[in-house]
């Protein structure tokens, strides 16, 4: 299956993220940041929407220090009338990415449905909308 995605990059991982599953993408100086009952959140459409990097939101453990979001970017995810930020150290671009299921011997990871290959030998992991939408707010019921 090949799906078209905007590829991000998040400390050494790369995501891409499919098209169709992006409400928007904002610059984190264009978002004022702040807490509710210990999950970092910020305003989007008038509703207040769960932030977080992606270990942050499948463990809904967010990082305490003041740490500098601004040259970071925020991709809203959408699936079912549902939103989340998943904050990015950087865009890259575009990228028709094959997607390959991961199989049975590594298993899934939390929020992805499998991997891409780009450049010569990079691999990019691919988010899965509604399932990490689905991982990160029942996270938020616990």
């Amino acid at each position: 299956m090949i799906e078209k995605t905007v590829l991000a990059t998040l400390g050494q991982r790369h995501f891409a993220i499919p098209l169709d599953g992006i409400n928007r993408i904002v610059s984190c100086k264009d978002l004022q940041f702040f807490e509710v009952d210990g999950r970092r959140r910020c305003m989007l459409d008038g509703n207040a929407v769960i932030t977080g990097e992606y270990q942050e939101l499948l463990s809904m453990t967010f990082d305490r220090e003041n740490k500098e979001l601004g040259n970071q970017s925020c991709v809203f995810l959408r699936a079912k009338n549902r939103t989340i930020g998943l904050l990015v150290d950087r865009i890259d671009g575009q990228l028709e990415a094959v997607v390959k299921p991961f199989d049975p011997l590594t298993g899934d990871l939390p929020g992805l449905k499998g991997t891409s290959m780009f450049g010569s030998d990079r691999v990019a992991y691919i988010v899965s909308p509604e399932s990490f939408l689905n991982l990160a707010l029942e996270s938020t019921a616990a």
